[in-house]
């Protein structure tokens, strides 16, 4: 099949990374074999952890086109960012928060996801090389804990907390990890498939999705948590041979809205899951976040940017100067951070314009969770924390 094409048009070429940069860069089309890559590697578990870190070390991947180091993208003011397709600029908006310089928790880690419920409390999730574990860490006040180990046999890939003392981490092998505020359990099999993706509003509500990658057609997944127990798992858009539902999320208990590598976008609500509609076709939404059931944005490549008022999706319209957004963290309708998918930059989204894209983790790859306009945290690739305020 033939490779994903970038912004612009320009194939996009062979590039030296190296960890933690690897684990996007290798993001370039769900057609690409590289897309196995990806998935195998973070989302499906199909790999154990040691080779897992041997591959972290340093690979040849397909990066998207950057601009040098230190450079930021070029904006064009006076346009505005109303969702339309077609749009091809971006506006520029102004940066009242900082980013704290990037603090290394522990040699050897590698995080994988990152949420924030309060600007109080994080936790943050990721493997660690020597010994070969799953581990978490924790913000607390102003302060991170040392790492703990929480699972040893699969890639730990998302986390989601309701509260501080409510969380819950999935990962390759379709299992759970819950938080109590004190200790994590043991994992517990909710899934047959990889799950990629998990977010718990409440304690008592939490949805949860993944892909089998190596079935033909390949099996979409979703369970759901009632605060006693996970239901079993419902298949979403059965019959796609090609597209993996890899993010969710759930702003209240009953409604998710969860996308997948070919552009589109599904919801859940009163107990059922739609079917799926076309938000960006041939474009990879890797990322959404909604902060109310009236507002969620989703990123993917190329720039990609919609957004979903509760009824119907507006967009697609391109953000990043056309440079692909690998995650987004939005704490209401008028303050979103997007990250790039390599370089260690983020843009900004103020409810109607973009920022420019500022590096503020230079060479690495990071998650961010933003619970408020005035509160982000992140932890990257290459085991460090750092937050926005």
């Amino acid at each position: 099949m033939p490779k994903q094409q970038g912004a612009g048009g320009a194939r996009c070429q062979p590039t030296q990374i190296s960890a933690p940069g690897w684990f996007w860069a290798l993001r370039v089309g769900k057609d690409d074999p590289a897309e196995l890559s990806v998935t195998g590697l973070r989302r499906t578990g199909v790999i154990s952890l040691a080779l897992l870190a041997l591959v972290a070390v340093g690979l040849v991947g397909c990066a998207s086109p950057q601009a040098p180091a230190g450079s930021t993208s070029t904006t064009t003011p006076g346009v505005t960012a109303g969702i339309s397709a077609g749009a091809s600029a971006t506006p520029t908006i102004s940066r009242p928060l900082g980013w704290s310089t990037p603090m290394a928790i522990s040699p050897g880690i590698i995080f994988f996801a990152i949420s924030c419920p309060t600007m109080d409390f994080c936790a943050a999730v990721g493997i660690r090389t020597q010994p070969a574990a799953d581990v978490a860490v924790l913000y607390r006040a102003g302060s991170w804990s040392s790492p703990v180990a929480i699972d040893s046999a699969s890639v730990v890939n998302a986390v989601s907390c309701a509260t501080s003392n409510f969380c819950v981490a999935v990962d390759g092998s379709g299992r759970a990890m819950t938080f109590d505020g004190h200790s994590w359990s043991a994992p517990n099999r909710i899934s047959p498939v990889a799950l990629a993706s998990v977010s718990c509003p409440t304690s008592t509500f939490c949805g949860a999705v993944g892909t089998n990658v190596v079935s033909s057609p390949r099996v979409n997944d979703a369970v759901t948590f009632d605060g006693s127990g996970w239901s079993s798992p419902i298949t979403l858009h059965p019959g796609d041979a090609t597209a993996n539902v890899h993010a969710i999320a759930c702003p209240s208990s009953g409604f998710c809205v969860a996308v997948d590598t070919s552009g589109n976008a599904l919801t859940y609500s009163a107990g059922s899951w739609s079917q799926p509609v076309a938000v960006a076709s041939h474009e990879i939404l890797n990322s959404i976040s909604c902060p109310s059931s009236t507002f969620c944005l989703t990123v993917g490549t190329g720039g990609t940017v919609a957004t979903f008022n509760g009824a119907s999706w507006s967009g697609p319209m391109p953000a990043n100067n056309g440079q692909s957004l690998a995650w987004v963290s939005c704490a209401s309708s008028s303050f979103c951070v997007g990250v790039a998918a390599s370089g260690g930059s983020e843009v900004t989204y103020d409810g109607t314009n973009w920022s420019a894209s500022k590096v503020i983790d230079q060479g690495n790859f990071f998650w961010v969770s933003c619970p408020s306009n005035n509160f982000c945290a992140a932890a990257d690739g290459g085991g460090s924390v750092f937050v926005l305020q």
